[in-house]
């Protein structure tokens, strides 16, 4: 407890004398005998007045507003920042195998499970061919980002893999809110990375803290973006089959776990409404108490 005026309790070294001859009721006599018998003052006609003087403290500290602190704990979901960018080439028209579906289509299938499995994190969306485009910014409104998925069509016509990286590095710099980042790419390109532009996306993925993860559609282990995310230090997933993209973006899942954040603060509740019925009660309890006492002739 502490008071947020503790300045008022002065006044009870005002009232001290006072509040002393309340506990003394023989204090009006020349002699403690004169008070009614010949042992001093008994302790029940002490009682009234150490009523009014604990009455009339706690008031006092009432006046100087008594707080009380607690400690209070509140779970939250850290949200983290993700943006996927899907391959909307004409080749993720193609088929697995006969009868699986395309690689369109099972892409974002896996897709729209994942955005369901993110309850409170941030999700945007890239689509690129030969531009990239950002379908829909970074939001935690994972239904509106679950639309733009399903709108994901095979019709940008070729693949440049190095403009979906600087799209979403520029937009994580100008949106980004969490300090957790994640770059998911979906393709099935191997267009040419220079090294010095390899790098270059190498470093500004350090240097933001973004982990990236790429999903690629059979891609050769010596593919330039195979060694970009890989050089970063993120995972690379060679989906092979339909259920490929299922089980990759189950891993990033785990490796990407949701996390509670526990916030502590302490709160102040006023105390003072106690403290000045306790006062009230206490100088009632007197008062009736020394109307009550007998008077000595």
């Amino acid at each position: 407890m502490r008071l947020v005026d503790p300045s008022l309790l002065l006044l009870g070294l005002l009232l001290l004398p006072a509040l002393l001859a309340l506990g003394r009721p023989d204090l009006g006599y020349s002699h403690p005998a004169l008070f009614g018998d010949r042992q001093g003052v008994p302790v029940w006609a002490r009682l009234p007045g150490w009523a009014m003087g604990l009455g009339i403290g706690l008031l006092l500290v009432s006046l100087a507003r008594p707080l009380g602190g607690q400690v209070m704990e509140q779970g939250r979901l850290r949200a983290r920042d993700i943006i996927l960018a899907i391959d909307g080439s004409g080749s993720m028209q193609g088929d697995f195998r006969s009868g699986e579906g395309t690689r369109i289509a099972l892409a974002r299938e896996a897709a729209l499970r994942f955005v369901e499995r993110r309850k409170g994190d941030r999700v945007g969306l890239l689509v690129f061919g030969d531009e990239t485009y950002g379908s829909w910014p970074l939001t935690g409104d994972l239904e509106v980002i679950r639309d733009r998925i399903r709108a994901v069509k095979p019709d940008l016509g070729g693949t440049d893999l190095v403009k979906p990286f600087e799209a979403a590095l520029g937009h994580f710099r100008d949106l980004g809110q969490s300090p957790a980042r994640a770059l998911i790419l979906v393709t099935d390109g191997e267009a040419p990375i220079s090294p010095d532009r390899r790098r270059a996306l190498q470093a500004a993925l350090a240097e933001m803290g973004v982990r990236a993860y790429l999903l690629g559609v059979r891609l050769r282990e010596t593919a330039d973006v195979v060694e970009l995310v890989r050089g970063s230090g993120g995972r690379v997933w060679n989906v092979e089959d339909a259920d490929g993209f299922r089980r990759a973006f189950e891993e990033i899942d785990r490796l990407e776990p949701a996390e509670v954040v526990v916030e502590r603060r302490l709160v102040h509740r006023e105390l003072h409404p106690w403290f000045t019925l306790g006062g009230l009660a206490f100088l009632a309890v007197g008062i009736v108490g020394i109307a009550a006492a007998p008077r000595v002739p």
